[in-house]
């Protein structure tokens, strides 16, 4: 798992929500009076599709979240703090107490490299 693994999850977090979100909101028009049958075509490939679709982006989060349970804490904080939750170095860097250097170099290294070789 690489960086770039990281930041697309990241976004597909934001994904998870939109579906959850558009599904919710399907079924509760699905309830609205004037529902046709037409409409009912419609919901039913609609809500498919989007299951499907939140299916596939939860399986990838779960993968991503038991390869960062595999690191030690400091090195799974530090990834979860700035690809997830977008904090700065500074900020990081203060919370697991450490200098900004070491957090944005070594810390971060070690932490992507130990991620890299683990098995998902």
């Amino acid at each position: 798992m690489t960086k770039e693994d990281l930041q697309q999850c990241a976004a597909l977090c934001n994904e998870a929500d939109t579906l959850s979100g558009l599904i919710k909101d399907l079924e509760q028009r699905r309830e609205s009076p004037g529902w046709t049958e037409l409409a009912e075509l419609a919901y039913g490939c609609r809500i498919r599709l989007y299951r499907r679709l939140l299916e596939k982006v939860e399986r990838r989060l779960t993968e991503v979240s038991d390869a960062l349970n595999k690191l030690p804490s400091n090195e799974r904080e530090l990834l979860i703090l700035r690809y997830f939750e977008g904090w700065s170095w500074c900020k990081i860097a203060r919370k697991l107490n450490y200098s900004e250097k070491h957090v944005t170099g070594f810390l971060h290294q070690k932490a992507l490299e130990t991620l890299k070789n683990i098995q998902v």
